[in-house]
Parts: C-alpha cells; structure tokens; sequence
C-alpha cells in the first residue's frame, strides 16, 4: 500500500509537471461554459507533445505521456464538477481536488490538490493542446462518409467551434445528391466522372491537409476562407475529370442538380464558375445550365438572384460581361 501511495505521487509530480489534456467535442455535464471548456487537451508551454492529461466527455480522465511516438496511459480514473471553480477527480481510491482560478478556451490555471495521506497543492498553468487533423484512409477517398468524417474530426479536435459549413452545407450535400440522384440520369461517361470529381474534390482538401496539418488546421477555423479554398478546388478537379469532354446533356443534368444560391448567390460560385471555364470549357456549357429559353429570361433570372443575395454592382457586371 505504501508503495502504491508512493507511485502515485511520483506520477503525479511527474506529469503535472509537464501538463497534458485529451480533447472531446461535446460539454461535459451541459450546465455552464465551464463544464464546457474543461473538456479539451492541454498542456504546459512547449511540452503537449510529451505528455498529457485526459478529460474526455462521458467525464473520464487519464494521464499519459509519450514515448516512442505511442501514447501510454499511466493512471485513469473521472471527474465531476463540485463547485462553479472545481472538480473532484477519482483514481482507485484516491480523491483529488483541482480548483480553478482561470478557465478560458486557450488557457487553464489552478491548483491541484493531491491526496495520497497529506494535502500537496500543486500549481497549474496549462495552454490548450493542438491536435493534427486525421487523414482520410487514401483507399477509401471517393466514398460517401469522407465529409462526415472531416467535420467529425473538427468537432473532436475544437469542442464548443462550429465546423466549416462547406463539409456538410456542399460537400456532403451534393456528393449523396451527384451519386444517388443524378449519376443514375447520366450516361455512362457522365457517371464516370461523378466517381471521380468526387474523389478528385477529396484528394485535393486532403493534399492541403497533408502539406501542413497545422495550417490546414488553422484554415478550418475560418469558415469563409475554407469555402473559398475549397471552392477554389473545383475547376482543376472538374476539368482533370473529364468536365469538358461531357454531353452537354450531362453537364446541364449536374448543373442543373445544384442549388440556384450555390451556383448564382456567391462570388465563390462564381469564381469557381470562372475557372471551369478558362480550364476546360466555355461560357455557353455555364449559360446553358441557367434556366431560361434567352439571354434576357436568363438575364433577369440571374439578376433576381443578385438581388435577393446581396452580390450588387460586382455581380451585375460579371453577368452582363460574359452573357453579352
């Protein structure tokens, strides 16, 4: 018993010395923005990556450290929130206590109570831990599951951010409405090329994750300048599978499939329009898609889209320039 006391307290000087913390996507106890915000990854400055402790959702706790790029886990046990500044955290038969002076979404300061037969307090300062984005199994790119995956690995590393909206909002959305509604309507050239504009489209987040998963970690905390990225993927992807060697009837059934706001109520709309075009098409394969017999029905239908999505003069210009 006595050893096991002693062991303990020399884990916990060990690792409370160089912090460490495991992330959750989800409030823990949902009473407060501090039950929210305790559950993450943290560490001390400069020492995440050596070791850590773990409060994870379901209120667990582990401490680890790292040795030879494994995590291992050294004691484990829970927690629960006791008071507005603390929690109780149980391991065997131990009972700690860790009372918070400071709790914001990037940093943890406090004290931690260690019982092991006499009170040690033990002073906190942690930062939140960075977690690299997963990859995507490169065998299984194309699939139905990969968008679901991206905003579920967001959610897992960011508790409490929403994900970027592209995921779910585009390209979630219309790779089940390309694969199960439109590429049935196509020919076989044209479901060909569903098959590989959606794996096209994944490869291409996926390389700019892989190229640097901090920064591509960084990227995803910006809504709008991931759409815009991810919308910036289109052209190449479309054009290197095949956009422009479609039957027009095809291309006008895919265009045809998404949203009017996706297509005409954006500039990210309209600058991936743009690039298809100056790659691997024409205007008239994006005309032909925008409902109406003429250029004025057409004229006034995209207008009536400016209107109503706040694009203004620069829309208007970019319209009249290309139909006319």
């Amino acid at each position: 018993m006595q050893a096991q006391h002693i062991l303990r307290q020399w884990l916990c000087l060990t690792f409370l010395s160089v912090g460490l913390l495991i992330t959750s996507s989800e409030r823990v106890l949902a009473q407060s923005n501090f039950d929210f915000l305790i559950v993450g990854e943290w560490g001390e400055r400069g020492k995440c990556d050596s070791a850590r402790f773990v409060f994870t959702k379901d209120g667990r706790m582990q401490a680890l450290s790292k040795k030879r790029n494994q995590w291992i886990v050294h004691f484990g046990g829970s927690y629960v929130r006791t008071s507005s500044t603390s929690l109780t955290i149980k391991h065997n038969q131990f009972g700690d206590t860790f009372r918070i002076s400071r709790l914001t979404p990037t940093t943890l300061t406090g004290t931690w109570f260690i019982s092991i037969g006499y009170d040690e307090a033990i002073p906190i300062s942690w930062e939140r831990c960075f977690i690299s984005p997963e990859p995507y199994p490169e065998a299984s790119l194309g699939d139905l599951n990969y968008y679901v995956f991206r905003n579920r690995d967001f959610a897992k590393r960011n508790p409490g951010k929403e994900a970027p909206d592209y995921y779910l909002g585009f390209g979630d959305k219309y790779l089940n409405i390309f694969v199960k509604d439109t590429s049935p309507t196509l020919t076989a050239k044209g479901q060909q090329f569903i098959k590989e504009v959606g794996k096209a489209l994944q490869q291409k987040i996926e390389d700019k994750l892989v190229a640097n998963p901090d920064a591509f970690g960084e990227l995803e905390l910006n809504p709008d300048s991931f759409r815009k990225f991810a919308y910036g993927t289109h052209p190449d992807a479309y054009c290197e599978s095949g956009w422009g060697k479609l039957p027009s009837t095809d291309r006008e059934k895919i265009i045809e499939a998404i949203d009017w706001k996706d297509k005409y109520g954006s500039f990210n709309g309209w600058e991936s329009m743009i690039g298809l075009i100056n790659r691997c098409g024409t205007i008239d394969m994006i005309i032909d898609g925008i409902p109406g017999s003429t250029p004025l029905e057409k004229s006034l239908f995209v207008l009536s889209v400016i209107s109503f999505t706040g694009l203004g003069l620069r829309g208007l210009f970019f319209w009249i320039t290309r139909l006319f």
